[in-house]
């Protein structure tokens, strides 16, 4: 490296951190990586293992294999504190760590909405940790149910209510019927096949808001087909551990999945200037912080839009934005000639159960239902996953469980206040 080249820091090691890194890994530019985790977690698969289908190993892969290359460190630590005078950034660890430019992609948490009942007792997937609480739930709820000789409380041990009928909603809602149908029989024969209830809450009027309405309208009826209890237009605006309270009505149950939405991280409060819904930060057309030009945000935090189309939060926006960074940092004195960043939607699409799902294509005007988009959901999913170990590790598991019904985790955890 040349000793005037540049030093990038980067925080935060998801889909957009990640692959800015790996870009500049044969550039001139000293690049440091910041993420509290020493791994890169795929969470679009966070639901597959919060119903056992996938091992958590399976989905996360260590940082320092991937970071490999002469001109790239990485710290594992959080940050206290960004200096915007002396251009530092201070970790909690007490290290201090100086840059030219700074890529900002510490993501999102999950939002409640201050609804601090709900955030106290409820149950979320934007973690590995997270996503194993609610595997270890849902069994210990199959446990504590299978003893109780109260039908009353079996019925509420396991009825499970899920707030956000977003793909991360819909999905899990369709992995989590698929599993008490196969488990209950097969493990718990001493509970009824009908004590068991799934709950689908969903604000909007519809599922999978913005899909197309023929696709939200096959969803509706695929879940219902499979045992789910939807309710549209209702929000959960209270949960005690007990009863999930929507407005007047009241449900018994010990569980509420929450996946209703998602806000900036804490560390977006450091952050200058103007913010736009969710915390999100406006940018320029090559991602820089409007007032600081030498300040990027990408993917999730990144707000922009094109051809009236509000940038998305989605995994393969958070890519492209940043493959559009490590372009502009990598032309330099060019960089001002460089085309302004444009995002190219790949699709969307969700998986129902298995060998079941929906897709669009919006570029190539192209719907899929049934097994063709199941699996293209499952070759996009599989390709996600770095690693070829962490593939192989989820199709055994995929294997396991499509095949022989066999889900790879049925373990609880911890003790759980069901």
């Amino acid at each position: 490296m040349r000793q005037n080249s540049e030093k990038i820091v980067i925080i935060g090691a998801g889909f957009g951190g990640l692959h800015v890194a790996r870009r500049l890994a044969k550039s001139e530019h000293q690049v440091m990586v910041i993420d509290g985790h020493n791994y890169h977690l795929f969470q679009p698969l966070l639901d597959q293992v919060a119903v056992g289908d996938l091992e958590s190993n399976a989905i996360a892969s260590p940082l320092r294999p991937l970071l490999r290359a002469p001109n790239i460190r990485f710290h594992w630590g959080c940050v206290e504190k960004i200096d915007w005078n002396e251009n530092k950034i201070h970790c909690t660890d007490g290290i201090e760590i100086s840059w030219d430019k700074l890529i900002l992609s510490f993501g999102t948490v999950t939002n409640f909405f201050g609804n601090k009942e709900i955030a106290e007792n409820a149950l979320h997937l934007k973690n590995i940790e997270a996503a194993e609480h609610v595997q270890s739930r849902i069994i210990a709820a199959l446990e504590k149910a299978s003893s109780s000789v109260s039908e009353e409380e079996q019925r509420r041990l396991l009825h499970f209510v899920i707030a956000g009928g977003g793909p991360t909603g819909v999905e899990f809602c369709g992995a989590l019927l698929e599993l008490l149908r196969i488990i209950i029989p097969r493990d718990y024969p001493e509970l009824s096949h009908s004590t068991y209830q799934v709950t689908l809450v969903q604000g909007g009027d519809a599922l999978l808001p913005g899909f197309d309405e023929k696709l939200q309208k096959k969803t509706y009826e695929k879940l219902q087909n499979l045992g789910a209890d939807i309710l549209l237009g209702k929000h959960a605006d209270g949960f005690d551990g007990k009863t999930v309270r929507l407005g007047d009505v009241q449900i018994p149950a010990a569980t509420l999945i929450w996946t209703a939405g998602v806000t900036a991280h804490p560390l977006i409060h450091q952050i200058p200037g103007k913010k736009m819904h969710n915390g999100r930060i406006p940018v320029d057309q090559h991602c820089r912080l409007i007032d600081h030009a030498n300040v990027y945000a990408i993917g999730d935090l990144a707000y922009g839009e094109n051809q009236d189309k509000v940038w998305p939060q989605v995994a393969p926006f958070a890519v492209q934005s940043a493959e559009h960074v490590a372009k502009h940092i990598s032309s330099g004195k060019n960089s001002d000639h460089l085309s302004p960043f444009i995002y190219k939607d790949p699709g969307s699409m969700a998986v129902l159960k298995a060998f079941d799902g929906v897709c669009q294509i919006p570029r190539y005007h192209l719907q899929l239902t049934g097994l063709s988009a199941w699996l293209l959901w499952l070759f996009v999913h599989l390709y996600g996953i770095i690693g070829g170990r962490n593939r192989i590790l989820a199709l055994l598991d995929w294997g396991a469980d499509y095949i022989r019904h066999n889900a790879a985790v049925t373990l609880i955890r911890e003790d759980n206040n069901t």
